[in-house]
């Protein structure tokens, strides 16, 4: 994990097939517990941010199964966090409501909080239910991030190329990047 420079310059991980993925990422202050509603999840979380998690695929033309993704480590590549913000209650229920404008060099996507399992912090609780009956997985801790998943589908990105991500509410902060 990186925090976005300033200057919004992010040099790519040498992978092959780079794509971009805007997400919701959670840091944590305390471990959340399977049984808990959202306001006591709500309570375990230190702060909320967007982020960009840079994939990768080992596959030609991005074709696989998903046991290929968990043999690939889940095509995971770099991740890069913007400001972290306070987890209002307000900033949590827009991350559901919330849409999402993606926009590169030759097109624009749009995408919806509520695309993820329901929105990000139901994602999160899915998550949080779901470890428990992983075998050998360990709780999530104080300091630990989670990342939620996409918001827009994955778009192939280059060296070179801006990208930026704007909310439609003005409780989460988008980003603008360039890769070098």
């Amino acid at each position: 994990m990186h925090d976005i420079p300033t200057d919004g310059r992010l040099a790519l991980p040498n992978l092959p097939a780079l794509r971009i993925e805007p997400e919701i990422v959670f840091g944590f202050k305390s471990s959340p517990g399977p049984d808990m509603d959202l306001t006591e999840l709500s309570d375990c979380i230190d702060w909320v941010a967007h982020g960009l998690e840079i994939v990768t695929s080992l596959y030609p033309d991005w074709r696989f199964t998903a046991p290929d993704s968990m043999a690939a480590m889940a095509m995971h590549g770099a991740l890069w966090v913007g400001a972290r913000q306070e987890p209002t209650a307000d900033r949590l229920e827009a991350l559901t409501t919330c849409d999402i404008t993606l926009t590169g060099p030759s097109e624009t996507l749009v995408g919806h909080g509520v695309d993820v399992l329901g929105g990000p912090l139901m994602a999160l609780r899915h998550l949080v239910g779901q470890v428990g009956r992983m075998p050998g997985a360990e709780p999530i801790k104080s300091g630990e991030i989670i990342t939620t998943g996409t918001l827009t589908d994955a778009r192939p990105i280059a060296p070179g190329e801006t990208w930026r991500t704007d909310f439609d509410t003005p409780l989460i902060d988008g980003v603008t990047v360039t890769f070098t």
